[in-house]
């Protein structure tokens, strides 16, 4: 459940719904009407993020991220796979998704590489994405979350401060 264009969006494993209820949410008011539907991974939680919906979908072996939005002037809602020029790039078990909606960037973890993070940098100039890239960071460690932090700082050019941050678990050396 989160909010889109004015509506709570609604997401289930199968099919999306937006709830509208106009200035006063009511029983006469309140009206459900399906926008989609999309196969969800429910075991990752959707996140929203610069008036879109980041979710991600089971392709075989491999994970699909998709950028779920209302068109303009219409009820309906579409998904671009974001992952459809690297099918298979992400493992098929992502554990957790985040963003930072001040760097437009999404990180993915997943359960079969531990110390890697999967980022998806994006730029949009208007209504043109100009910029599309995935890649990846991968650390001397288990990771266990990667999250995105703003901070105001005083004596700053900027108003916010963003940076990401990735909780770890150092590897342990072997011995031989």
């Amino acid at each position: 459940m989160t909010y889109l264009e004015d509506s709570l969006m609604l997401l289930s494993d199968k099919i999306q719904f937006k709830l509208e209820g106009g200035q006063l949410l009511s029983p006469k008011s309140v009206q459900i009407s399906q926008t989609s539907a999309y196969e969800i991974n429910i075991n990752i939680r959707p996140i929203f993020m610069n008036d879109r919906i980041f979710f991600c979908v089971k392709r075989g072996e491999y994970s699909a991220v998709m950028e779920y939005y209302v068109k303009e002037n219409s009820t309906n809602a579409e998904a671009n796979d974001i992952t459809a020029h690297v099918q298979s790039y992400i493992d098929d078990e992502v554990t957790h998704l985040s963003g930072s909606s001040i760097n437009n960037m999404l990180f993915l973890t997943s359960k079969k590489n531990k110390d890697t993070v999967y980022v998806y940098k994006y730029y949009d100039s208007g209504a043109t994405r100009v910029q599309s890239a995935w890649f990846k960071w991968t650390f001397n460690g288990s990771i266990y979350n990667a999250l995105d932090r703003k901070s105001t700082r005083l004596n700053s050019s900027h108003q916010i401060i963003s940076y990401a941050v990735f909780c770890l678990k150092k590897k342990k050396k072997k011995t031989q």
